[in-house]
């Protein structure tokens, strides 16, 4: 199914500097996505509190 990986021909050096070049990009992604979550989060939590004193008034009466 799977060749040897000592008899494939290809440069070790080159496939290692690939896969650091993944992982550098990897990380970066992941870190920009939790900058991004907690961006979003801190958003979220500032709209909630500003419409905490803002009187909600879509139909909630008591009924007669």
């Amino acid at each position: 199914m799977y060749g040897n990986y000592n008899n494939s021909g290809g440069n070790v050096t080159e496939e290692i500097q690939l896969l650091n070049s993944i992982s550098h990009v990897s990380a970066r992604l992941a870190r920009n996505l939790s900058l991004f979550t907690r961006q979003r989060q801190s958003e979220e939590r500032r709209k909630k509190s500003y419409g905490k004193n803002e009187r909600n008034v879509t139909g909630h009466r008591r009924p007669a």
